[in-house]
């Protein structure tokens, strides 16, 4: 039997199993009936019997399918007349000697009675004593066997020989040497129990059901139970707790039981709910280093590909419907998780100086995985990313904490093809950690774990400008000068002509124009010549508006626009608008 729990709709572990010795049963109207304590919480119960080694589900018994008995207790006294005697230890049978007297035909009498303590025989008590009379019922027999049965002895107290002048037998007391019971002349003997009482229990009528051996008892297991067993890896994937890559079994995956996270049973033959467990069959021996739910599957990340674990025909995850199917083979970083930000999935490929998108393809029908730190060589280059976080508002950045102990920030908007680079220097601090959490007014705050001067801090980064109050546009850390300077340098448009590309020409940049917002004014110049303030008429703060930038260069073949803010100002750039005048021909000009 096993109980189904009430909330969570668990079914509990098999009760030991019972035997019954029974005929074969021909008919319904005769039946079995099995019975055992309510559990308490229990919404119904099942019951399996067993058929060729297997027990099968044979039925259900409700919560009100119960059944009352009533039971009895031992003795509590004997009513001898109109008195309580009770049973008292150390006293047994009494030896009773009879013989006739000298020269005299009468019958044989009894001449003396012996009432032995039970520590000189050993044996149970068989006393019956009340303590206002001092009198004693003993179960006896003679020596001669002429006398069997009860007799009362006036004694002193119980544990005390007493005066044994006086007795007195009673045939009428019946042979039952456990107590005196039935009448003998006027006095009669009673035994007194104790109280009924009631016990319910509930029951199931087997009435010669077949198991079904399809739908067997579950079977509880704990695969984490002892050293090198416990799992690296813990995630969540549809409705099931989910583990993976212990020492011992680095390749496997466990699953719980869906919609039940902390049981790992299964039964014979497998439900499509039960637990799971699959080892990952690889031409290598890489550990999992990270799992996450997607789509219909389970991506799985090792030390040297990318997999996805999912169902038949993309159905949900079931003991008896499972595949792993490979993706690719880049392999990831050791303790770097996996990121979900949006709809994709971020990882660091081993070596931790590049981070890859794994997503979905259509086109490939397969999952790819896209290179994101391509045109950003340099900000990883001779370091590597020790842990990162994902913030997803206000503007979609993952941030990177390097080893150098700098911050990097990639800003990542898959659905509008966006992907940005940043570096963010620490003066005088060591970023060691970092964690984005979410705040009250919707955005997603950033923490720092930071070393700074010896000690450690843990820190938060000041909300983004979102515009609207001037006021609090003002970019500063106190008393403290920081000197740092941003610069934005953007690449330059390049198209192919008829007689060739225009990277092969000189070019010379005549006017620039910057739509900006929310922003005070900034420098701006070309190549290596002096950087000029940009003129703003009216305001020096502009919520959206188009800034000339007075730009004057001549022929230069590799020239950069560099656009500069070294205040402590804000300044979005939208758009950079130039009006470029190329040379007929191609070659180099200076």
């Amino acid at each position: 039997m096993t109980a189904v729990d009430a909330e969570t709709g668990q079914e509990s572990p098999p009760s030991p199993a019972a035997v019954i010795e029974a005929e074969a049963l021909n008919s319904v109207d005769y039946h079995i009936r099995i019975t055992w304590p309510p559990v308490e919480g229990a919404s119904e119960y099942r019951v399996y019997k067993k058929k060729v080694g297997v027990f099968g589900f044979i039925g259900r018994a409700g919560v009100d399918d119960t059944t009352t008995s009533t039971t009895t207790s031992g003795l509590v006294g004997v009513d001898i007349g109109e008195y309580r005697f009770t049973k008292i230890e150390g006293y047994t049978m009494a030896a009773v000697i009879a013989r006739r007297d000298p020269g005299s035909d009468e019958e044989v009498k009894i001449l003396e009675v012996s009432v032995l303590h039970s520590g000189e025989m050993g044996t149970n008590s068989r006393g019956w004593y009340n303590a206002a009379l001092r009198q004693l019922f003993v179960y006896a027999h003679d020596r001669y066997e002429n006398f069997t049965g009860w007799f009362s002895v006036m004694t002193g107290s119980p544990d005390e020989s007493g005066d044994y002048a006086r007795w007195t037998t009673y045939p009428g007391f019946g042979r039952n040497d456990g107590y005196p019971e039935g009448i003998e002349g006027g006095v009669q003997a009673v035994p007194v129990f104790s109280e009924s009482t009631s016990t319910t229990s509930q029951y199931f009528d087997d009435k010669n059901f077949g198991p079904d051996t399809e739908d067997t008892p579950v079977e509880y297991r704990n695969p984490f139970d002892g050293p090198g067993k416990y799992p690296s890896v813990v995630f969540l994937h549809q409705q099931r707790l989910g583990f993976a890559s212990s020492n011992l079994s680095p390749l496997t995956i466990w699953l719980s039981q869906a919609g039940h996270f902390e049981s790992m049973a299964a039964s014979t033959p497998p439900e499509d709910d039960d637990a799971i467990e699959v080892t990952l069959a690889a031409t290598q021996a890489n550990r999992i280093l990270w799992c996450q739910s997607d789509r219909n599957g389970l991506a799985v990340g090792t030390e040297g590909g990318e997999w996805i674990l999912s169902g038949a025909e993309g159905d949900a995850l079931t003991p008896s419907s499972l595949s792993f199917e490979a993706q690719t083979f880049h392999g990831s970083q050791p303790g770097l998780p996996v990121l979900r930000a949006g709809n994709a999935l971020l990882y660091m490929q081993r070596g931790g100086r590049v981070v890859r998108e794994l997503g979905y393809s259509f086109s490939s029908d397969k999952y790819e995985s896209t290179d994101l730190s391509l045109l950003a060589r340099h900000i990883l280059r001779d370091r590597k990313v020790v842990a990162w976080a994902w913030q997803g508002e206000p503007y979609s950045i993952v941030w990177c904490v390097l080893s150098d102990g700098t911050l990097a920030g990639l800003t990542y908007m898959r659905e509008h093809q966006v992907t940005g680079w940043h570096r963010h220097a620490t003066p005088g601090g060591f970023i060691e950690e970092v964690a984005a959490i979410p705040g009250e007014d919707g955005n997603t705050q950033l923490w720092l774990h930071a070393t700074r001067d010896g000690l450690r801090y843990v820190e938060r980064l000041a909300p983004f400008y979102e515009g609207g109050d001037p006021a609090l546009a003002f970019h500063v850390d106190g008393p403290h000068r920081v000197p740092f300077t941003g610069r934005c340098i953007p690449c330059l448009p390049e198209s192919m002509l008829p007689n060739g590309s225009t990277l092969m020409r000189a070019r010379k940049i005549n006017a620039v124009k910057c739509r900006v917002y929310d922003s005070k004014p900034f420098k701006a110049r070309v190549g290596q010549s002096g950087a000029m303030p940009v003129p703003v008429r009216g305001a020096d703060f502009t919520e959206l508006g188009d800034w000339a930038l007075p730009l004057g260069a001549g022929w230069r073949e590799g020239d950069r626009l560099e656009l500069i803010f070294d205040g402590p100002d804000p300044a979005t750039v939208l758009a950079v608008l130039t009006t470029v005048e190329l040379a007929e021909l191609a070659g180099g000009q200076k």
